[in-house]
């Protein structure tokens, strides 16, 4: 099924899809006023998955420092489990390849064991804790890390 699925950078107009996603993903969605600053801000990308014109999934990354920073990835629940949240993140790490000194990191809610399962499986591992950071419920949030791909020396 990932055959259909293409990688696109967000328009102004995906946003209400983004934000419909956000809905049905996050007990507590960003508004799709935050959705439109962070479009509009240099800092940040939005990239889509589209499937058969429809968003079906996104990813908000940001630049903090010398970092990466995974804001928001999301999956619209009638196409999980289809390597979409996979696909997004791998377009991250390597549309950000060249800034091999930088890592990519994110937070994610330690009771789901589904995305933290993913995010291992993509060499993230666990570099932190933030206690009661999530409400609707309340609890806490793993950060997590990827370190930087080691560039290989081309006499090694």
């Amino acid at each position: 099924m990932m055959q259909r699925i293409k990688l696109i950078p967000a328009s102004e107009a995906h946003l209400p899809a983004i934000h419909e996603i956000a809905v049905c993903s996050f007990p507590d969605p960003w508004s799709e006023a935050i959705l439109l600053q962070t479009f509009q801000s240099k800092h940040s990308i939005i990239q889509c998955a589209v499937d058969q014109e429809r968003i079906c999934g996104y990813l908000v990354v940001s630049q903090a420092g010398s970092e990466r920073s995974i804001d928001e990835i999301a999956v619209h629940p009638d196409a999980r489990r289809q390597g979409i949240a996979a696909a997004l993140l791998q377009w991250a790490h390597q549309a950000h390849h060249q800034y091999s000194s930088d890592s990519f990191w994110l937070e994610v809610r330690e009771s789901n064991q589904a995305s933290i399962a993913l995010y291992q499986s993509l060499e993230y591992v666990r570099s932190g804790f933030r206690k009661r950071y999530y409400q609707n419920p309340t609890e806490g949030a793993l950060l997590m890390t990827k370190s930087p791909v080691e560039k290989m020396h081309p006499d090694a």
